[in-house]
């Protein structure tokens, strides 16, 4: 699929603000519950480069997701991490369906919620969740999976990039990304649209600053 840069800032804007309500209102009321975790943007949303297919006639009008992570923490047992994932997923499907999203029938390894009108102009995003489970003594994290049978199992998370040094994020201005940066994301998405956002992310970062001259 090729793919161009998403040039909306207030539709990208208007989907964060739609995600920060859905925290606060989540975050209240896990607390409750003494369920702890914790929400990150990822890929594309994260790092400013919002994406858009160039053919969107066959997707009504949703032209990109918003990619975040919950991550539950300070579990000990496979049951304990069960019992509060299904809360906090209970809860998040409740909150997007007041803000007028429903959560995707189809068994992904993420849970994916649409407008329940596709044809609302109003929204041009959808919102797309991981869970990662964290466990706070082994220091080991999991990635939740989603079954056919929406029962679930979990993974354990790989390294698979380089890590952007600090240096590297030094350079880069995530308001005003600049345009190699941009133009090699773009490829690395068409030349491998399985790929996670984020590591074609962290990739193009390390390609592009590495060519960087000494200072």
């Amino acid at each position: 699929m090729n793919y161009k840069e998403y040039k909306d800032i207030n539709k990208v804007k208007q989907a964060k603000k739609i995600l920060n309500r859905v925290h606060t209102e989540l975050r209240n009321y896990t607390r409750k519950n003494k369920v702890r975790f914790g929400l990150e943007l990822m890929g594309s949303g994260k790092n400013g480069v919002i994406l858009t297919p160039k053919n969107v006639e066959n997707q009504g009008n949703i032209l990109f997701d918003l990619d975040f992570q919950i991550m539950i923490t300070r579990w000990a047992t496979e049951d304990e991490w069960k019992e509060k994932f299904w809360i906090v997923k209970d809860k998040l499907v409740k909150l997007f369906e007041k803000e007028g999203f429903t959560l995707s029938n189809e068994h992904t390894r993420c849970y994916k919620f649409y407008p329940k009108n596709k044809n609302d102009s109003t929204f041009c995003f959808s919102f797309e969740t991981v869970f990662t489970v964290y466990h706070k003594k082994t220091r080991k994290k999991f990635e939740v999976i989603r079954k056919d049978d929406d029962s679930l199992i979990r993974e354990e998370e790989k390294q698979t990039v380089k890590p952007i040094t600090y240096k590297k994020l030094k350079l880069i201005n995530r308001n005003n990304l600049r345009p190699d940066l941009v133009e090699n994301y773009i490829k690395k998405r068409e030349s491998d649209n399985e790929r996670p956002h984020y590591q074609s992310f962290v990739m193009s970062v390390n390609e592009v600053c590495d060519h960087e001259p000494a200072k």
